[in-house]
């Protein structure tokens, strides 16, 4: 009996005690993070001249062109006229395959080899892959995390800014990273652009560098 009575009241206590264990709020383990986009602005500005080049040489085809098809002295321009359309048919097809490596440039499609971090965060890269944006996690119990980017076989430095706010959604403590701001002695900083306008979440942020 008096066993029965022991097991009444202690049931009751680890019931309380697991009920408060379950409402103890845990954190999520994912740190806040950014995403960035590697331009090369050097090859972006070779391919806009190679472009540039193919325009100015197509007009002059077409004035040529025009020239030759008005002309009327009794002269045989047939073969001048398939040859200027050949030209202007060859090299607008250079500037098809210039635009498309031109979106790839401006796209950011490159191939990160490493972005460590004193803090200990390594940022998860596609290995040899290609990608056009790369999220870098921050660290959440500081404001300032700084990186080292080795990419197309030089190493570049990145400073990330940032206020914490700490805030709990349905037991889970969640660390966000707001007003993003990146510095750097190595890359061009363009411009930070949020996917949501109305926003100031790191995690919506796109960072825009050239390099």
């Amino acid at each position: 009996m008096k066993k029965l009575v022991l097991l009444i009241i202690v049931a009751p206590l680890i019931y309380l005690t697991s009920a408060c264990e379950e409402v103890e709020p845990k954190t999520t383990g994912i740190d806040p993070f950014f995403r960035i986009r590697f331009i090369n602005a050097d090859s972006l500005s070779i391919v806009n001249a190679l472009i540039d080049n193919i325009d100015a040489r197509i007009e002059f085809i077409d004035d040529s062109l025009v020239y030759y098809d008005t002309l009327d002295n009794g002269t045989d321009v047939t073969a001048i006229l398939e040859r200027l359309n050949n030209e202007k048919t060859s090299i607008s097809i250079d500037k098809t395959d210039l635009n498309s490596t031109k979106t790839l440039i401006e796209n950011g499609s490159v191939v990160v080899n490493s972005i460590t971090s004193p803090f200990g965060v390594e940022a998860i890269l596609p290995g040899i892959e290609r990608a056009t944006l790369f999220s870098i996690p921050l660290d959440p119990s500081e404001n300032i995390s700084n990186y080292q980017i080795s990419l197309a076989g030089m190493l570049y430095d990145l400073e990330a800014r940032y206020r914490t706010n700490t805030l709990v959604e349905q037991r889970t403590v969640i660390v966000q990273a707001l007003d993003l701001s990146v510095t750097s002695s190595s890359f061009d900083v363009q411009f930070i652009e949020y996917q949501d306008s109305l926003s100031n979440n790191s995690t919506d942020a796109i960072v825009t560098v050239h390099f």
